[in-house]
Protein backbone atom coordinates (compact mmCIF):
# COMPACT_ATOMS: atom_id res chain seq x y z
CA UNK A 1 0.00 0.00 0.00
CA UNK A 2 1.34 3.48 -1.29
CA UNK A 3 0.06 6.62 0.39
CA UNK A 4 -0.32 8.70 -2.45
CA UNK A 5 -0.56 12.64 -2.97
CA UNK A 6 -3.13 14.20 -5.15
CA UNK A 7 -5.42 17.27 -6.17
CA UNK A 8 -8.81 17.41 -4.46
CA UNK A 9 -11.54 14.93 -5.10
CA UNK A 10 -14.88 15.60 -4.68
CA UNK A 11 -17.65 13.85 -3.28
CA UNK A 12 -19.64 11.51 -5.36
CA UNK A 13 -22.83 11.58 -3.58
CA UNK A 14 -25.04 9.00 -3.31
CA UNK A 15 -28.95 9.25 -1.81
CA UNK A 16 -30.16 5.90 -0.51
CA UNK A 17 -33.61 5.33 0.09
CA UNK A 18 -34.73 6.82 3.20
CA UNK A 19 -31.89 8.39 4.55
CA UNK A 20 -31.79 11.74 5.97
CA UNK A 21 -28.60 12.56 4.21
CA UNK A 22 -25.91 12.04 1.23
CA UNK A 23 -22.89 9.24 1.71
CA UNK A 24 -20.06 9.81 -0.47
CA UNK A 25 -19.18 6.52 -2.65
CA UNK A 26 -15.35 5.25 -1.57
CA UNK A 27 -14.63 2.11 -4.28
CA UNK A 28 -11.75 1.04 -6.22
CA UNK A 29 -12.31 3.54 -8.55
CA UNK A 30 -13.44 7.32 -6.72
CA UNK A 31 -12.49 8.34 -2.99
CA UNK A 32 -13.56 12.04 -2.19
CA UNK A 33 -10.40 13.41 -0.25
CA UNK A 34 -9.19 17.50 0.22
CA UNK A 35 -5.85 19.57 -0.17
CA UNK A 36 -3.47 19.05 2.28
CA UNK A 37 -3.89 21.76 4.84
CA UNK A 38 -1.84 24.92 4.99
CA UNK A 39 -1.09 27.01 8.27
CA UNK A 40 -4.20 29.83 7.68
CA UNK A 41 -2.72 33.33 8.37
CA UNK A 42 -2.31 35.72 11.22
CA UNK A 43 -5.89 36.54 12.22
CA UNK A 44 -7.75 34.22 10.01
CA UNK A 45 -8.92 30.20 10.94
CA UNK A 46 -10.04 27.42 8.15
CA UNK A 47 -13.49 25.99 9.00
CA UNK A 48 -14.03 22.45 7.30
CA UNK A 49 -18.10 22.30 7.36
CA UNK A 50 -19.92 18.72 6.36
CA UNK A 51 -23.60 18.61 5.87
CA UNK A 52 -26.87 16.36 5.17
CA UNK A 53 -27.22 17.81 1.85
CA UNK A 54 -23.96 16.38 0.78
CA UNK A 55 -21.36 18.81 1.36
CA UNK A 56 -18.41 17.61 2.79
CA UNK A 57 -15.41 19.10 4.50
CA UNK A 58 -16.42 22.71 2.66
CA UNK A 59 -14.36 25.04 2.89
CA UNK A 60 -14.37 28.40 4.32
CA UNK A 61 -12.18 31.24 6.29
CA UNK A 62 -13.03 33.17 9.35
CA UNK A 63 -11.38 36.43 9.94
CA UNK A 64 -10.64 37.77 12.94
CA UNK A 65 -10.31 41.32 14.41
CA UNK A 66 -8.67 43.13 17.16
CA UNK A 67 -11.85 44.65 18.61
CA UNK A 68 -12.58 45.85 21.96
CA UNK A 69 -14.48 42.85 24.34
CA UNK A 70 -16.77 45.48 25.23
CA UNK A 71 -17.63 47.05 21.76
CA UNK A 72 -21.41 48.80 21.47
CA UNK A 73 -21.65 47.63 17.51
CA UNK A 74 -24.87 45.63 17.67
CA UNK A 75 -23.36 43.35 15.57
CA UNK A 76 -23.47 39.51 16.40
CA UNK A 77 -19.90 38.80 17.30
CA UNK A 78 -18.41 35.26 18.76
CA UNK A 79 -15.56 35.62 20.84
CA UNK A 80 -12.72 33.05 21.55
CA UNK A 81 -9.99 33.67 24.00
CA UNK A 82 -6.69 31.56 23.97
CA UNK A 83 -4.31 31.95 27.08
CA UNK A 84 -0.79 31.16 25.01
CA UNK A 85 0.84 30.97 28.70
CA UNK A 86 -1.47 28.19 29.89
CA UNK A 87 -0.86 24.44 28.86
CA UNK A 88 -2.49 21.95 29.67
CA UNK A 89 -1.33 18.58 28.02
CA UNK A 90 1.33 17.84 25.26
CA UNK A 91 -0.46 16.76 21.79
CA UNK A 92 1.26 13.80 20.17
CA UNK A 93 -0.94 13.13 17.28
CA UNK A 94 -4.45 11.75 15.87
CA UNK A 95 -4.67 8.38 15.13
CA UNK A 96 -6.68 5.53 15.45
CA UNK A 97 -6.84 1.49 16.44
CA UNK A 98 -5.78 -1.17 14.15
CA UNK A 99 -7.67 -4.27 15.63
CA UNK A 100 -8.19 -7.63 14.13
CA UNK A 101 -11.41 -6.49 12.32
CA UNK A 102 -9.57 -3.64 10.79
CA UNK A 103 -7.39 -5.73 9.24
CA UNK A 104 -10.36 -8.40 7.79
CA UNK A 105 -11.81 -5.91 6.70
CA UNK A 106 -8.89 -4.50 4.83
CA UNK A 107 -7.64 -7.82 3.46
CA UNK A 108 -11.36 -8.48 2.23
CA UNK A 109 -11.37 -5.52 0.15
CA UNK A 110 -9.83 -5.31 -3.69
CA UNK A 111 -6.18 -3.56 -3.18
CA UNK A 112 -7.41 -0.18 -4.76
CA UNK A 113 -9.99 0.36 -2.78
CA UNK A 114 -7.90 -0.42 0.37
CA UNK A 115 -5.43 1.99 -0.67
CA UNK A 116 -7.72 4.63 -0.73
CA UNK A 117 -9.11 3.90 2.54
CA UNK A 118 -5.70 4.29 3.99
CA UNK A 119 -4.91 7.20 2.35
CA UNK A 120 -8.19 8.67 3.33
CA UNK A 121 -6.77 8.28 7.15
CA UNK A 122 -2.98 8.63 6.69
CA UNK A 123 -2.19 10.73 3.24
CA UNK A 124 -1.95 14.74 2.98
CA UNK A 125 -5.47 14.44 0.96
CA UNK A 126 -7.19 12.37 3.88
CA UNK A 127 -7.20 13.29 7.56
CA UNK A 128 -3.60 13.06 8.62
CA UNK A 129 -3.43 10.17 10.95
CA UNK A 130 0.07 10.41 12.38
CA UNK A 131 -0.66 7.81 15.32
CA UNK A 132 -1.82 3.93 15.00
CA UNK A 133 -2.19 1.85 17.79
CA UNK A 134 -2.95 -2.15 18.05
CA UNK A 135 -4.41 -4.22 20.90
CA UNK A 136 -2.47 -6.93 22.33
CA UNK A 137 -3.78 -10.16 22.00
CA UNK A 138 -8.27 -10.59 21.05
CA UNK A 139 -10.25 -7.65 21.70
CA UNK A 140 -13.69 -6.66 21.66
CA UNK A 141 -13.34 -6.02 17.87
CA UNK A 142 -11.73 -9.40 17.49
CA UNK A 143 -13.23 -12.33 15.51
CA UNK A 144 -12.40 -15.20 18.45
CA UNK A 145 -10.94 -14.54 22.01
CA UNK A 146 -7.38 -15.20 22.10
CA UNK A 147 -4.73 -13.98 24.64
CA UNK A 148 -0.12 -15.10 23.64
CA UNK A 149 -0.29 -17.66 26.03
CA UNK A 150 -3.55 -19.46 26.96
CA UNK A 151 -1.91 -22.69 28.82
CA UNK A 152 -2.46 -22.49 32.49
CA UNK A 153 0.11 -21.99 34.74
CA UNK A 154 3.34 -21.58 32.14
CA UNK A 155 4.40 -19.06 34.09
CA UNK A 156 7.49 -18.79 32.34
CA UNK A 157 5.65 -17.94 29.06
CA UNK A 158 7.28 -21.25 27.13
CA UNK A 159 3.91 -20.85 25.35
CA UNK A 160 3.73 -17.32 24.42
CA UNK A 161 3.01 -16.88 20.55
CA UNK A 162 1.55 -14.04 18.42
CA UNK A 163 -1.76 -15.83 16.88
CA UNK A 164 -3.15 -15.91 13.48
CA UNK A 165 -4.89 -13.04 13.74
CA UNK A 166 -2.15 -10.67 14.51
CA UNK A 167 0.06 -12.27 11.33
CA UNK A 168 -2.97 -12.04 9.08
CA UNK A 169 -4.57 -8.94 10.04
CA UNK A 170 -2.58 -6.69 12.21
CA UNK A 171 0.93 -6.80 11.27
CA UNK A 172 0.57 -7.18 7.64
CA UNK A 173 -0.83 -3.91 8.13
CA UNK A 174 2.05 -2.11 9.54
CA UNK A 175 4.56 -3.83 7.30
CA UNK A 176 2.61 -2.85 4.42
CA UNK A 177 3.32 0.73 5.30
CA UNK A 178 7.32 0.27 4.78
CA UNK A 179 6.94 2.64 1.76
CA UNK A 180 5.45 5.43 3.29
CA UNK A 181 6.93 8.09 5.90
CA UNK A 182 4.26 6.78 8.47
CA UNK A 183 5.69 3.54 10.01
CA UNK A 184 9.05 5.18 10.60
CA UNK A 185 8.62 8.68 11.19
CA UNK A 186 5.10 10.00 11.91
CA UNK A 187 3.61 6.65 13.39
CA UNK A 188 4.25 6.47 17.03
CA UNK A 189 2.55 2.93 18.02
CA UNK A 190 1.21 2.36 21.78
CA UNK A 191 0.38 -1.45 22.93
CA UNK A 192 -2.02 -1.58 25.07
CA UNK A 193 -3.82 -4.42 26.79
Amino acid sequence: MKIKESARIECAGKLYPNAESVSCICNSTHCDNFPALQIPESGTALVFETSKKGERFKESELKFDKTEKNSTNSAKKESISIDINTKFQNLFGFGGAFTDSTGFNIKSLPESLANNIIDDYFSQNGIEYSMARTPMAGSDFSIRNYTYDDVTDDKNLTHFALQKEDLEYKVTIFFNFKDTKILYSQCYYRFHT
